[in-house]
């Protein structure tokens, strides 16, 4: 459990979203892969445990829009499906050594 719960945190740092300060401000943008190259710039820029970002909105006529453009949130998705699924994982590992076990021990008495 205590893996599993490791591995949904860092799941859902590495996996986190803008929110919706930071999301209106990139819709000033025109088109779609330029809001997309800014928010995947911005994550570059945070380390994997930081959810604020320092650097400012710039537009494409090289204006600075505004100075706090919003943070990351943490992706409780990503969290919540990466801790349901390693433990899945684990109990289909145990389930299944522990069935292997019981035909090694059961076997002999079956004859």
């Amino acid at each position: 459990m205590f893996f599993a719960l490791i591995v949904g945190v860092l799941f859902g740092y590495y996996y986190k979203k803008p929110d919706a300060m930071m999301l209106r401000g990139v819709s000033n943008q025109k088109t779609e892969w330029k809001k997309d190259l800014f928010i995947e710039s911005l994550r570059s820029e945070t380390k994997l445990f930081e959810l604020k970002t320092s650097k400012p909105f710039i537009g494409e006529d090289g204006k600075q829009y505004f100075t706090s453009h919003g943070n990351f949130l943490f992706n409780w998705l990503a969290f919540s499906e990466s801790v349901i699924g390693f433990l899945l994982f684990c109990f289909i590992i145990f389930k299944t050594r522990m069935i292997d076990a019981l035909k090694l021990k059961v076997k002999p008495y079956l004859k």
